[in-house]
């Protein structure tokens, strides 16, 4: 509440003796008296302190966007699956807004952040923290896309050649947001259609524990997938880590036990934030994860200053390509 929403309501009220507590804190600030907001602090103090404190509640959340500490944003991805039914697409090379990304080769590839080439635009908060509120969708036919991974894009690592059999080298570049790993996931997208010929792939890399040399051991590839599919194919589309590691640091080598022919792949390693299904065509369906059992879901400014680069994964209802718009709602405190 701003102070000219206490003055008013002292003004409104004027029988009212009661204490005004910050909404975070719950310091006073004043008191509410025979008709008059009496204030212990300055009006710039209370908004600056708004705007500065991190944000634990639902009250937080109002306080922040009444403030005009929010931001919205549209995106919108078009013709982004390969026509495959029920498997995982990445839409992170589609067209649309914003654009595809574009990240380095191998070795080293990119760390991601808002300013990257293809993140969903979101600007940094003033101070504190960003959180991310709601996530809707929309598409015209479920045939296309039957849900919405939202994720934190950290890395990604493009030219990784499907048909060498060489151990390739990765050596990704330094998580900036997440830095332990604790969580990261890693996954294979197509960017240059596979070949025919059956092969597995391992890689190697370290776990949020910072145990270098663990290894996926070898996953079975998609024969002929297409641009954008991610991999591996069966059993959805996250990599599986060795037994007992809770997340991906960095990843070091790819390597493939027969050439497939034909291929190029992009790695990317990124946190998954919110899952939404699509419902019905033309229907918008939002979740609001402030409502949720996960409660507040931060958006945290990395070792780079930067938020994070926010990017989609969809799992797709039938064959028929689709287009997907998607509407998110954030706040700063």
């Amino acid at each position: 509440m701003t102070y000219q929403q206490l003055h008013n309501l002292a003004r409104a009220n004027p029988v009212l003796d009661v204490p005004v507590l910050h909404p975070v804190t719950s310091h006073q600030l004043g008191r509410v008296r025979a008709g008059r907001f009496l204030p212990y602090f300055s009006e710039s103090w209370y908004a600056s302190s708004l705007a500065q404190c991190a944000i634990t509640n639902y009250d937080g959340i109002i306080s922040s966007r009444a403030a005009g500490n929010g931001e919205d944003t549209v995106f919108v991805k078009t013709t982004a699956t390969g026509g495959v039914s029920g498997v995982w697409y990445s839409l992170l090379r589609s067209a649309g807004f914003p654009n595809a990304i574009a990240p380095s080769n191998i070795p080293g590839g990119t760390a991601l952040n808002r300013t990257s080439q293809g993140a969903i635009p979101l600007q940094n908060p003033a101070s504190g923290s960003k959180y991310l509120l709601t996530l809707g969708v929309s598409v015209p036919s479920i045939t296309g896309f039957s849900a919405i991974l939202l994720a934190d894009v950290l890395v990604a690592a493009a030219n990784i050649s499907a048909t060498s059999t060489a151990a390739q080298t990765v050596n990704t570049a330094a998580l900036t947001r997440w830095a332990t790993g604790d969580g990261v996931l890693m996954t294979l997208g197509v960017t240059t259609a596979l070949g025919a010929t059956a092969s597995n792939v391992t890689i190697s890399y370290t776990n949020s524990s910072g145990v270098a040399g663990r290894s996926t051991g070898a996953i079975a590839m998609t024969g002929s997938a297409a641009a954008n599919r991610l991999q591996p194919g069966a059993g959805g589309f996250l990599i599986p880590l060795q037994n007992g590691d809770t997340g991906v640091r960095s990843i070091q080598t790819v390597t493939f036990s027969a050439s497939m022919g034909a291929g190029v792949l992009d790695i990317y390693l990124f946190k998954p934030l919110v899952l939404i299904p699509t419902v019905g065509a033309n229907t918008f369906i939002e979740r609001d994860s402030t409502v949720q059992i996960d409660g507040l879901t931060e958006l945290p400014v990395g070792s780079d200053s930067q938020v994070g680069c926010l990017g989609c994964f969809a799992l797709t209802g039938g064959t028929a390509t689709s287009t997907l718009t998607g509407f998110l709602r954030t706040c700063n405190g």
